[in-house]
């Protein structure tokens, strides 16, 4: 028997392993691999958003407007004491974001746009994560209850179905005794 040489008898890995704790959830799928799954950036927008927007018409906003250089930017981010909202990596794309041609002058629009440019985390490109979140709010929302009803025969002489726990002619409501015995 001929004897197989060690580098032929070991297997390769397989080069499906995340190089990005963001990718381990992904799907294989056919095209360009996809580096970072849309809804986290969808869900990293709306954090970053939210947090912006909080900070932005206070000392943040003028301040990473008038700023220079990545130095300007974290020294804007201590100043508003939301300085661990963007990590030190991401302070000159934000830099990139705020001289772009496209950034809004209306001042409301601001902290939307450099949330949703930021929300790709260098991984994809500010356009790409704006583009994402644009599909995203165009999604119609999903399907869920709006009203919960019972049919009710009231002492007013109703009949029908109850509105708002309570019957819609009168003011008598379903007693909470009721309500718990339904596991409402």
């Amino acid at each position: 028997m001929a004897k197989r040489s060690a580098k032929f008898s070991q297997r390769k890995k397989s080069s499906t392993t995340p190089k990005n704790s963001l990718d381990a959830d992904l799907k294989r799928r056919r095209g360009r691999p996809v580096k970072v799954d849309h809804s986290l950036v969808v869900t990293r927008s709306k954090w970053l958003v939210e947090n912006l927007e909080r900070a932005w018409p206070g000392p943040l906003g003028p301040a990473l407007l008038a700023a220079q250089n990545v130095a300007d930017v974290a020294k804007a981010f201590e100043d508003a004491h939301i300085g661990q909202v963007v990590s030190p990596e991401l302070f000159p794309l934000l830099l990139t974001i705020v001289r772009d041609n496209d950034f809004p002058k209306r001042p409301k629009a601001q902290p939307r746009f450099l949330g949703e440019s930021l929300a790709g985390w260098g991984v994809m490109s500010a356009t790409t994560a704006r583009e994402v979140c644009a599909a995203e709010r165009k999604k119609p929302a999903p399907p869920r209850i709006l009203r919960f009803e019972f049919w009710i025969e009231c002492s007013c002489g109703y009949s029908g179905p109850s509105r708002d726990w309570g019957c819609p002619k009168c003011p008598a409501v379903i007693p909470l005794e009721w309500r718990a015995a339904l596991g409402v």
